[in-house]
């Protein structure tokens, strides 16, 4: 009795983590279908010359929007092993482990939001450096 309330608690940490570790790839996909074109209409408007940062958010951004039945799926898949690798180091290696994976999860996913942040404000940076003195 008390190794199936243990496992009710692993599955119970397993879901919230994974709908944690869920929340940047769905605001980054968001973004991209939606968010991503008025940036795309505000770059051609200014015909300033592209970064390959920006040129590659845009590919992405094509991708998300023309072809979201094979990215979410995608996602679901990295999510599930996402679930089995928490839940799998969970239960070998305990809480101190598994938190440990979902740092690095976690990380890697701010890192990939900062940097498209970054890479969107390129062309405003050198617009501005272009307008200077």
């Amino acid at each position: 009795m008390e190794e199936r309330h243990e496992d009710d608690v692993l599955l119970r940490a397993t879901y919230v983590t994974v709908a944690i570790h869920a929340i940047v790839p769905a605001l980054l996909l968001m973004f991209m279908a939606f968010g991503m074109p008025r940036f795309i209409r505000m770059f051609w408007e200014m015909q300033v010359e592209l970064p390959t940062a920006v040129k590659f958010l845009i590919q992405i951004s094509n991708l998300v929007r023309h072809r979201a039945f094979i990215l979410i799926p995608a996602v679901m898949v990295l999510l599930l092993a996402d679930a089995g690798i928490y839940f799998a180091i969970r239960r070998a290696s305990g809480k101190a482990a598994a938190r440990g994976w979902s740092a690095v999860v976690l990380s890697v996913q701010v890192v990939v939001l900062i940097g498209c942040i970054l890479a969107l404000f390129l062309p405003l940076i050198h617009l501005m450096q272009s307008m200077g003195p």
